[in-house]
């Protein structure tokens, strides 16, 4: 007995599409989870990332609205695609001291929080992503396009 050809040609047809499909999974696996919409005061205080060689470095998001940032790593914190240091690599070696204000903003589009800091100097509306990760929350810092998932990722020691 002979296959029918349509058979033949659609199910040729469904294997041609799977490199598309898988493709288009991992790249929504890739995607930043949505996270709930977030307060000020579920993200007030110290958060730490962490470098090579125990190194750390930290930023403080403060009650009143404004932020400071030690030892954190040189070429991160650089929001304008004009700076020479901007998109990293993250440069533990040298550190680097940010301030300025901050606040938070929910995406309903993308159905993610952010904390947005406007850097004294360098730049305005910068975002970090909020992560819930289990019962805690974190923060995710995109050095360059948030689509090369080049971050900086920071957690909370103190409120």
């Amino acid at each position: 007995m002979q296959p029918d050809s349509r058979s033949i040609r659609g199910s040729i047809g469904l294997h041609r599409g799977w490199p598309f499909l898988i493709a288009v999974t991992l790249l929504l696996s890739a995607c930043d989870p949505p996270t709930e919409p977030v307060e000020a005061a579920q993200v007030v205080g110290v958060w730490e990332a962490g470098g090579p060689g125990g190194r750390t470095g930290t930023l403080e998001l403060k009650n009143d609205g404004t932020f400071v940032g030690v030892d954190l790593p040189d070429r991160v914190f650089y929001p304008s695609t004009f700076d020479g240091k901007y998109g990293g690599p993250p440069d533990w070696g040298t550190s680097d001291t940010i301030a300025g204000t901050w606040t938070t903003e929910w995406n309903p589009g993308t159905q993610l929080a952010f904390v947005i800091i406007n850097i004294e100097g360098r730049g305005d509306g910068d975002e970090i992503n909020v992560k819930d990760v289990g019962n805690r929350k974190y923060l995710s810092y995109y050095y360059t396009d948030p689509d090369s998932a080049k971050f900086l990722d920071l957690r909370r020691v103190a409120r």
